[in-house]
């Protein structure tokens, strides 16, 4: 079992290092080192957690142990006693896996411009198990030859879990994308669906289908056009293709395709969302509350950035987290945020896929390296606690009306006897509530450049 904890520090350090490397040169071997990374060990911890269940939590050990034990009075105690190793060992392997779809994602926001605009439509549900055979072989013939022809940076979604339209997602590497069109300055991501068929062994035939939505956007052909070049497929109406697979799938796939292809060019026109950044100050206050946390001492540690807002981070003993984290909203509550005030901790986020989506996973975060390894791997956690009106308050002190329209955020301001607003979307208000927790986002920071941004529309002349 130590041996087992231990790994479970190396896997964040390494993949930490593989995600730094391949933010500051994104290339398709640097890209291909995390992946490969990340799929092997997907791989083994899914055959360890196989054979964990069948061998030591099946009837079967149970059997061999009453064989080897059960004369003995304490029986009873030492079945308990594996079974609670066995538990603590699936919590260990869960873990490990959590980890490695982190850094999958990390490595999807690196390629997909660290743009939550550019991911939430790709997001989807999935089962979070990599296919065998030739399901797995098709797309990772697909991923060699895109790399090896250096102008593509391609993304396995299985790996990930903030991507989920496709098998694999494409997208130019940066600096490259001249070489894909002469226009082609930027382009939407193009999700890959692909459909294998045939045996996945050395000299077999496989026939490979694939799915992607063409848009009139003319980065966007360029894109499409340059990947069915490299890969030498030719174009099929969807439905002549579609007597290869059963309908309803097909009909699925194509609309999960057609409708993110539509929602990336939506959300990727200029607006509001450009202008507004995340802070320095609170990473760097997230950085200090965590440094804290792992100090010699090992107390929970918090910290409040701003009105309504505090950090809370605290090393994993022997009261786990959540007595860890109790303590210290005890001495919140002390200092004004009220009894219950809603938290988001880390584990959150590493069991709620819907978030990976809008926040940066932990590997990205702008703090230290010890940090990111010591939440990666669970030896820190951290939450962040914040009053219930937060946002409400931040947007009152600038001055500003805000309502919540169905999900979409209305911010406005009186100026000149005129109220001028904006419209966050749904995308924009997930990444910003999330993104107190996870992503350094300041409420107080974002009113004051909502507010710059809606003055500005005010010295616009009117038609």
């Amino acid at each position: 079992m130590a041996a087992y904890e231990g790994r479970t520090e190396r896997i964040a350090r390494v993949g930490c290092a593989l995600v730094d490397r391949l933010r500051a040169q994104q290339t398709p071997k640097n890209l291909d080192e995390v992946q490969d990374y990340v799929r092997l060990g997907l791989i083994i911890v899914a055959e360890r957690l196989a054979s964990l269940r069948w061998r030591v939590k099946g009837a079967r050990r149970s059997t061999r142990l009453a064989a080897r034990f059960g004369g003995r009075s304490d029986f009873p105690q030492i079945l308990e006693e594996v079974r609670a190793q066995a538990d603590r060992f699936e919590t260990v392997l869960k873990r490990h896996a959590a980890m490695l779809r982190m850094i999958a994602d990390a490595a999807a926001w690196v390629a997909l411009r660290e743009d939550p605009r550019r991911i939430a439509p790709l997001f989807a549900t999935h089962t979070h198990e990599l296919p065998d055979g030739i399901g797995h072989a098709g797309p990772l013939a697909i991923l060699e030859t895109l790399h090896a022809d250096g102008r593509f940076l391609a993304v396995q979604s299985d790996l990930t879990r903030c991507l989920g339209v496709g098998d694999i997602v494409v997208v130019p590497v940066p600096g490259r994308e001249s070489e894909i069109g002469a226009h082609v300055h930027w382009s939407n991501p193009l999700a890959l669906e692909i459909k294998s068929s045939g045996r996945a062994e050395e000299g077999a035939f496989a026939h490979i289908q694939i799915l992607a939505p063409l848009s009139g956007v003319a980065p966007d052909v360029a894109l499409y056009d340059a990947v069915t070049a490299v890969l030498g497929t030719t174009d099929v109406p969807a439905a002549d293709a579609a007597h290869r697979l059963p309908s309803a799938r097909v009909k699925r796939q194509e609309l999960e395709l057609l409708q993110s292809a539509e929602l990336l060019k939506t959300l990727n026109e200029p607006g509001v969302h450009a202008a507004l950044e995340r802070s320095d100050v609170h990473w760097a206050t997230m950085d200090h509350v965590m440094r804290r946390a792992r100090g010699p001492a090992g107390t929970p540690s918090f910290e409040i950035p701003e009105r309504g807002l505090a950090f809370v981070a605290a090393a994993i003993g022997s009261a786990g987290e959540a007595g860890a984290l109790r303590e210290t909203l005890q001495r919140l509550q002390e200092l004004g945020f009220p009894a219950g005030s809603p938290h988001l901790s880390l584990g959150h986020f590493l069991e709620g896929d819907e978030i990976s989506p809008y926040v940066p996973p932990v590997p990205l975060w702008q703090i230290s390296e010890e940090s990111r390894v010591a939440l990666l791997s669970g030896s820190v956690e951290f939450a962040a606690v914040f009053s219930p009106t937060l946002w409400q308050d931040a947007w009152s002190e600038a001055g500003l009306r805000f309502e919540d329209d169905e999900g979409w955020w209305v911010v406005d301001a009186e100026i000149g006897g005129h109220f001028i607003g904006v419209r966050l979307d749904p995308v924009e208000v997930r990444r910003l509530r999330y993104g107190v927790a996870f992503g350094g986002i300041s409420p107080r920071t974002t009113a004051t450049a909502v507010l710059r941004i809606i003055e500005s529309k005010a010295e616009q002349p009117r038609d």
